[in-house]
């Protein structure tokens, strides 16, 4: 029996995005775990994780408002699922960077914090982050410039469906330079982390496990981007799947539960005295 256009179109991406959920869930937790020892910290710190939740929160209800229109309104109408709602163009615009900018402000001091201050060690993947949200694209030859994450979310909004969407080169061809820049930068900045983890082991347990817990977050980060970049190559050449929104949804989700579960790792470890978790990633 073949499948519907909803099925087909819509299938995995549903999927993805009910796990997705499961790491918002996951990711309360951690903030709810932190939320007991967070006077310990300084206001920077709380609000980073504020931020985080606030971040998470906002862009769950986008994708939940997405949801709910693919999957209920056009029960009635399967075509009603090549339109491009509002609330992706949203997510596409203020999800990528703003949970990158969060997590990599984290992740470069940590790296200037073990580099003991190294300005080069810290400028390389600085640099790389900055690239990754100021790659400069063009909407149209005569237009201003903006940024890949941008230029989709803009895209989402000028045309009309996926369709066009997906039969036009320019929107593809930033959709891959966006993902390009984001595998860059973070291919680096875990290369760094776990070369400058590796230099400083104390030789403790505790501090042991908890580098293995960040570097677990940070693999599995960068493993889901290998599926969604195929699976961008899938909707640039075929058009049949919108699995690559649910995987962009997903490795959003799982940079605030890579930052916080690292994060919360030093509060689950109790020998590990207070004046050095700072130095601890």
């Amino acid at each position: 029996m073949p499948k519907s256009i909803a099925e087909s179109f819509l299938g995995a991406d549903l999927i993805e995005v009910f796990v997705a959920f499961v790491l918002y869930g996951i990711s309360l937790a951690q903030a709810y775990l932190y939320s007991y020892d967070r006077k310990r910290d300084t206001l920077w710190l709380q609000g980073l994780v504020l931020v985080v939740i606030i971040l998470e929160t906002v862009h769950s209800a986008m994708v939940m408002q997405a949801t709910y229109f693919y999957v209920i309104a056009i029960a009635t109408n399967p075509f009603g699922a090549l339109h491009i709602l509002w609330s992706v163009g949203l997510f596409v615009i203020f999800g990528p960077p703003s949970h990158g900018c969060v997590a990599f402000r984290f992740y470069i001091r940590r790296i200037w914090i073990l580099s003991k201050g190294s300005y080069l060690t810290t400028l390389i993947p600085f640099a790389t982050v900055v690239l990754r949200a100021n790659v400069i694209v063009n909407i149209e030859s005569n237009s201003d410039p903006y940024s890949p994450n941008a230029a989709t979310g803009i895209y989402t909004y000028v045309l009309d469906n996926w369709l066009q969407f997906h039969s036009q080169i320019r929107p593809r061809v930033v959709l891959i330079s966006g993902l390009a820049f984001s595998a860059a930068s973070d291919v680096l900045i875990a290369g760094v982390l776990i070369y400058l983890l590796h230099k400083s082991r104390t030789g403790f347990k505790e501090l042991s496990s908890i580098g293995v817990i960040f570097l677990v977050g940070k693999i599995m980060t960068h493993g889901l981007e290998q599926p969604e970049a195929y699976s961008y190559e899938q909707f640039a050449f075929k058009g049949n799947s919108l699995s690559f929104v649910g995987l962009s949804v997903l490795t959003n989700k799982l940079y605030a539960n890579s930052l916080l579960g690292t994060y919360d790792s030093c509060f689950c470890q109790p020998s590990v005295e207070f004046t050095r978790r700072y130095d601890l990633f």
